[in-house]
């Protein structure tokens, strides 16, 4: 069973919009879009009320991270721009770059 959520605001301030269920605990399962203050927000799948699957991370000043995240951390193929053009994209495990990592830094 899920529920739609649309313009919902929690105890803590945030806004979540999107399909998705909670858990025994109240925590977000499932596909939503998050607004996490300062500008920032989350897009994708949660588990345990944390970033857990596909999705995309997005901060005010227009840089963003995309890939896989488990339990909150980026894990697996990820892609980051930054609002100066700089780009990394590569391995991550456990939140950090993991093995072959490309950057790119703008012209």
């Amino acid at each position: 069973v899920g529920y739609l959520i649309e313009n919902t605001l929690t105890e803590n301030g945030y806004v979540s919009r999107g399909v998705c269920a909670t858990d025994e605990n109240g925590l977000l399962e499932g596909y939503a879009r998050r607004e996490l203050g300062q500008g920032k927000c989350y897009d994708g799948m949660w588990k345990n009320g944390l970033p857990h699957g596909t999705g995309k991370l997005i901060s005010a000043d227009g840089s963003w991270f995309q890939g896989e995240f488990y339990f909150g951390l980026s894990y697996g193929f990820c892609k980051m721009r930054m609002a100066d053009g700089f780009r990394l994209e590569g391995e991550y495990e456990q939140g950090r770059p993991n093995g072959q990592v490309v950057a790119q830094w703008p012209d």
